[in-house]
């Protein structure tokens, strides 16, 4: 193999490793913020730092009202370390290996709001509403 070629096969290795790192994809029915930031369900978002990041996913609205059935949900995602974060010198050696065979590790989350916990039942009405009702008007007409 010539000088020229090794140059060639390394700068394509070096290429295959560089193009491009993990991703995170959130995916949710309304509108989203990753670590308070406003986000589009489905985007593909590059790892901007490794540990947790924070994910907000909001009810999405119903014509021009907020849909109140549901509450926001907070979820915290874990994203990992690259393959070698403790030897510096070693680290493309290692990526350059371990790429081409394992390829990058994408992160796909989805994240919907919950639904609320204790609605108010149209038409159902709590014990002691007649006696808490006689009290307060008693307590007004005092004044």
């Amino acid at each position: 193999m010539t000088s020229a070629s090794r140059r060639f096969v390394a700068g394509a290795l070096l290429a295959l490793v560089a193009c491009r790192g993990p991703e995170l994809c959130v995916e949710a029915p309304g509108p989203l913020y990753v670590d308070g930031t406003r986000a589009n369900s489905g985007e593909r978002r590059p790892f901007s730092y490794y540990g947790t990041a924070s994910v907000d996913a909001l009810p999405k609205d119903v014509g021009d009202r907020p849909d109140w059935r549901l509450q926001r949900s907070r979820t915290s995602l874990a994203i990992p370390a690259p393959v070698t974060p403790w030897v510096f010198p070693l680290d493309l050696p290692l990526e350059l290996l371990v790429r081409p065979f394992v390829g990058v590790a994408d992160q796909v989350v989805t994240v919907a709001p919950q639904p609320v916990e204790g609605q108010v039942t149209v038409g159902f009405q709590p014990e002691g509403l007649e006696t808490l009702r006689t009290r307060a008007f008693a307590a007004r007409a005092a004044r």
